[in-house]
């Protein structure tokens, strides 16, 4: 039998494009590209957006998932609606490195359900790792059939019952980020800018950076504060909901349902009241209504959890002031040894437990970037952060 030519012919934008910065766009723009070219350069790989295309090979494209949010600098648009970002540009030169595929296609589908549970990615997941040669994508864009995913998802025990997940990459702090409007002065300032605001109910911040507190109430400092996270199955919500495990009254758990718009649970002055929402209400907060002193879902809002990855960007952008918004707490794996495991081992890539082919592709890839040193740089570039991962499965001789 001859074997099947496949022909392209392509439209290529003018320019290569090397992994910009990050804008400030919260979802995927409708006009961003998914197809790219891969051009390995002398340290790592740019790519040439694809603009339109007619029988390429499919055997030559990697296919990559990833969710349709911004994640700070993990995954984002540039001013160009270009994809970028680390994990972007990682598996971008993950792929260059295997000289085995031409393209590498962004796919993008949703970390949740619209009610705000987490489950909807790990669906997804189970029908998009699939061999890259099986992808088909229906008129809605549901994909079935995908090579490898990333989210900045963690290696957790949990997940790995689920799929496999190479790695870990990087590991990343997790902080608390609060609103300051516990000075006069500054009240007064934010008045002035924002005189239609009610900032009467702001509460006074503690200095939390010393949590746990020693003494019999280890997370005093906590009661009566209000944090917004995401939803069960996130480690952002089994953390909290461990703590009220660990530390029985300490924690009030309300769910919130974007859809519904609805609340559930009774806030607690007693406690440290944790409401776990969606994605697009956190970017909310985080975006203006955390500085601003405005009410979330009817409460005000004092804390909400963030990778220390995320701190350079976020501050770059002012939403992270130091002003009248801050870090204020240490990293949370530090800050209790019992509940550190929640975060597990670091941000792994899953692959399908069925493609042991894509497995080995990636742990030998992945692993030359290790030990080339480039994935520090990568790290440094984004993050402008520390890795913390335990590397040493790369094997690096």
């Amino acid at each position: 039998m001859k074997t099947l030519l496949f022909f392209s012919v392509l439209f290529y934008l003018p320019v290569l494009i090397a992994f910009e910065p990050c804008a400030d766009i919260s979802a995927e723009p409708t006009d961003a590209p998914k197809l790219y070219e891969i051009v390995p350069v002398k340290r790592g790989a740019k790519l040439s957006a694809v603009k339109s295309s007619t029988l390429i090979d499919p055997r030559q494209i990697f296919e990559a998932v990833n969710e349709n949010h911004r994640f700070t600098t993990y995954r984002c648009w540039d001013k160009n609606h270009n994809t970028t970002g680390f994990d972007p540009q990682l598996i971008t030169e993950i792929v260059a490195h295997s000289g085995q595929y031409k393209y590498i296609r962004f796919h993008s589908i949703p970390w949740e359900e619209p009610t705000g549970e987490p489950i909807s990615f790990f669906s997804h997941l189970d029908q998009a790792l699939l061999k890259a040669s099986n992808l088909q994508i229906d008129s809605n864009g549901n994909i079935a059939g995908g090579s490898v995913a990333q989210a900045g998802m963690s290696i957790t025990e949990e997940r790995l019952k689920w799929g496999t997940m190479v790695g870990p990459i990087y590991r990343a702090g997790k902080v608390l980020i609060g609103r300051l409007a516990n000075d006069p002065n500054l009240l007064e300032s934010l008045s002035l800018a924002a005189p239609d605001l009610n900032l009467t109910s702001s509460k006074v911040l503690k200095d939390l950076m010393s949590l746990p507190t020693p003494g019999e109430d280890p997370y005093e400092a906590l009661r009566g504060l209000t944090l917004v996270t995401e939803g069960h199955g996130t480690i952002r919500g089994d953390y909290f909901i461990e703590m009220e495990k660990r530390h029985p009254g300490t924690v009030a758990i309300l769910t919130h349902s974007p859809e519904l718009k609805t609340l559930d649970g009774e806030w607690d002055e007693k406690k440290l009241n944790v409401v776990l929402t969606s994605n697009e209400i956190i970017n909310e907060l985080v975006n203006s209504k955390l500085l601003t002193g405005q009410k979330v879902l009817g409460l005000d809002i004092d804390l909400t959890m963030v990778d220390s990855g995320s701190i350079h960007s976020l501050k770059e952008e002012g939403k992270i002031d130091g002003e009248f918004i801050d870090v204020v707490t240490r990293n949370l794996s530090l800050v209790d040894k019992e509940l550190s495991f929640v975060f597990g081992l670091g941000d792994g890539i899953v692959v399908s437990k069925a493609n042991d082919e894509m497995k080995m592709f990636m742990e030998k890839n992945l692993s030359a970037i290790i030990c080339s040193g480039r994935l520090e740089e990568l790290v440094t570039r984004w993050f402008k952060d520390s890795n913390s991962a335990d590397l040493s499965w790369a094997d690096c001789q």
